[in-house]
């Protein structure tokens, strides 16, 4: 049923990010539930021990500054963490 009174205000029932790793894209971040959060990707890379990040939201782009050292590595980590959730 279509409802003609929508004003185009409702959520959705997901949230979705792309990721970005110094620019490159790497993924979308999908928040299901009340309980998933945008900051559950820096927790994940910090306990996979990557401490030389920066991240910032900015409109659905979930922007990630990182080390040239550690780049590669958050990279290949987010496209998995993406990919297997």
């Amino acid at each position: 049923m279509i409802d003609f009174f929508d004003n185009g205000d409702a959520k959705l029932y997901e949230d979705r990010y792309q990721l970005y790793v110094n620019g490159d894209y790497i993924g979308d971040k999908t928040l299901k539930n009340m309980s998933d959060n945008l900051s559950d990707v820096d927790s994940f890379l910090k306990n996979k021990g990557f401490r030389q990040f920066k991240s910032q939201l900015e409109g659905d782009h979930y922007n990630i500054e990182a080390s040239t050292d550690e780049a590669e590595g958050i990279s290949d980590a987010l496209f998995v963490y993406v990919n297997n959730r």
